[in-house]
């Protein structure tokens, strides 16, 4: 339909319908901006083979009151989340949720009553804790990980750490001393 063969009143009702429904829409969009965007395990390995990224890995607990302060203060920090974003695949991984996982082209099955993620990072560590960010590379394979509640400005540090690279050529203390973040 031309809007040249629609009278004026209806025509400016039409292209008022029309900067509201694109008005709407942006706000929608920008919304959907302002959180990281999580994946499952399962879309991963799809994404990974069309644009490979690093993979951060959030271990909660449904119940833990740490885990809730950090979605609150750290994952809802703009710059954490525009970082994360840009950088990395996210996923959360609930820590009792007992289902099998694929990862890394390997069938992983909870044999301690966790994850099955845990069981990347449990060796030798113990106790297990709440939150725990692992962080993999682009090939998956586990750089490290951060184990416990931090603040955003800790999280922004290693988020640059390892999705800027930075572990190849200088150690952890070498990198805290000269990052300049803008998380205060």
């Amino acid at each position: 339909m031309c809007l040249l063969n629609v009278p004026i009143k209806y025509s400016a009702k039409f292209i008022s319908l029309l900067l509201w429904i694109c008005l709407g829409n942006h706000h929608i969009s920008l919304a959907q901006k302002n959180t990281i965007e999580w994946i499952t395990f399962e879309q991963l390995k799809v994404v990974q083979a069309k644009t490979p990224k690093k993979v951060i890995v959030e271990v909660y607990a449904k119940d833990c009151e740490w885990c809730q302060k950090f979605e609150k203060e750290v994952f809802n920090n703009q710059m954490i989340i525009d970082y994360i974003n840009q950088n990395y695949y996210s996923i959360k991984a609930d820590a009792f949720d007992k289902n099998s996982i694929r990862f890394n082209d390997k069938e992983l099955v909870s044999t301690n009553g966790f994850h099955p993620i845990t069981t990347i990072f449990q060796k030798g560590q113990s106790p297990l804790s709440f939150p725990t960010l692992l962080f993999f590379d682009e090939k998956l394979t586990i750089l490290n990980f951060i184990k416990g509640y931090n603040s955003a400005k800790n999280i922004d540090l290693a988020i640059n750490y390892f999705g800027g690279n930075h572990y190849k050529t200088q150690n952890w203390n070498e990198f805290s001393k000269t990052f300049q973040g803008q998380i205060k």
